[in-house]
């Protein structure tokens, strides 16, 4: 086997080649190593070997190196594992911001801010009032107290629906959002594949691409399938958002039911269930206090001997008004007698009578309400630092594989300059032997 001068030279000259490329593709990664979704990329090479020989001689002979295309670092395994474990994630969060959100408005435990200082406001008016059950000034303060206890019921009552509101409003945007990035991914599906069928390799594209499952991954459980061709399917929940280059865009129905966790889910939760539920606790307390105040009042007798009548009206916090506003209408006495305030002690004792709304006493019922509601902001913050911290474990696993490593470029970029240099050094070498071969054969004999 033997390799011709001109032959070393092309030989010699493909490493210089191939070095350049190492240098840029290097330089390319250490320039990237802050942007978001850039995945490292290295070159592939082979050796290369004439198939015939130089210049007739039967056996393969070294013809250099070839480049034969830039590759992304990329682990697939990774990537599935963080769409497994990112919509986790998204969940939480959405579930405790909303949650921690109204936990603000109650206000608990307060001294005098929250609910449940104005119902233990209220029910102590009517017990402070049988000391001078007659007096205008205490029958219109609890009158007053009656008023803000009705208005506080209210303003829970609207901020939960406030909250249900702006719940709907986000899901809308949300699957804006989704479609959004269906339509991008698509976009640049289509762009892949032109590139990979001209023999490109498009892999800034793929980066794009992978940064917006990410996101999508963050929105909902998604499914990947890639296809050879730079192609992809992808489900959305159940929802088959791309078939191929093929698009859909989803309604609100076709992700109501399929999606099984992410920040859609945590929204639907809400809207469906989680608010909701606050919302029957909070009208359950303010229906069972409406009707034992009215059938305790209604078995009082006012300041002119005449029968109570209801204290409040409606039948939920929303609804829940003052039905009367004449202090001289108010039913404190038990006998008929203007010196009695029996009847209004027994009203204040109803806060803490049991069986009141589902066997507790109205203060009970509260209390469960306000620990059943710090439970479910414990419990979301708890899965947001459990699901934020196993998503950044995956990150940082696929990271070690994908990212820049500003070390490692460094070391590369050394060690490709010095193939460089060595490389350039053989071409020098070869053009001298050429020179002397050209320029001094035969000047001897002359």
């Amino acid at each position: 086997m033997s390799v011709s001068t001109f032959g070393g030279l092309n030989l010699a000259f493909s490493g210089v080649r191939v070095s350049q490329r190492n240098l840029d593709i290097t330089s390319n990664n250490i320039v990237n190593a802050d942007t978001d979704g850039y995945t490292r990329q290295t070159t592939t090479v082979s050796g290369s070997y004439a198939k015939s020989g130089l210049y007739g001689d039967p056996l393969a002979a070294p013809n250099g190196v070839d480049l034969t295309g830039y590759q992304r670092i990329r682990d697939a395994l990774t990537d599935r594992r963080y769409y497994d474990q990112a919509p986790k994630k998204g969940e939480a969060e959405a579930e405790q911001g909303y949650l921690s959100q109204v936990e603000l408005f109650f206000n608990e435990p307060s001294t005098d801010g929250g609910v449940n200082a104005v119902i233990n406001s209220f029910f102590n008016g009517f017990k402070e009032a049988t000391d001078s059950p007659t007096s205008t000034g205490v029958r219109e303060t609890i009158l007053n107290r009656g008023g803000n206890l009705a208005t506080i019921f209210n303003d829970a009552a609207a901020h939960l629906d406030n909250a249900t509101a702006q719940v709907a409003d986000e899901l809308t945007v949300r699957l804006d959002e989704i479609n959004d990035y269906t339509t991008k991914i698509t976009n640049l599906s289509k762009e892949i594949k032109i590139a990979q069928a001209n023999g490109g390799f498009p892999n800034d594209l793929l980066d794009q691409r992978d940064l917006l499952l990410d996101k999508l991954a963050d929105m909902a459980n998604i499914s990947v399938t890639k296809h050879g061709d730079g192609t992809i399917d992808l489900t959305v929940g159940s929802f088959a958002a791309i078939t191929g280059n093929v698009k859909t865009d989803a309604v609100a129905s076709d992700l109501a039911t399929g999606v099984t966790a992410g920040r859609y889910k945590g929204l639907l939760d809400l809207q469906n269930t989680i608010i909701p539920g606050q919302r029957a606790q909070l009208d359950a307390i303010a229906k069972g206090i409406i009707d034992q105040v009215n059938t305790q009042h209604a078995a009082g007798f006012d300041l002119n001997g005449a029968a109570g009548g209801a204290f409040f009206s409606g039948a939920d916090a929303a609804s829940m008004s003052m039905a009367i506003d004449n202090p001289d209408e108010l039913a404190l006495s038990s006998d008929g007698s203007g010196g009695s305030g029996a009847n209004g002690l027994a009203i204040s004792n109803l806060r803490d009578k049991t069986g009141v709304i589902g066997g507790a006493s109205i203060s009970g019922a509260y209390n469960r309400f306000i620990t059943d509601l710090g439970n479910a902001v414990q419990s979301a913050k708890t899965q947001v630092a459990v699901a934020t911290s196993l998503t950044n474990a995956v990150r940082d696993q696929r990271d070690s594989v994908s990212a820049v490593s500003l070390d490692e470029e460094m070391t590369n970029l050394i060690r490709f300059q010095t193939s460089y240099g060595a490389s350039a050094r053989a071409v020098s070498a070869m053009d001298e032997m050429l020179d002397k071969l050209v320029n001094g054969t035969g000047k001897a004999g002359l």
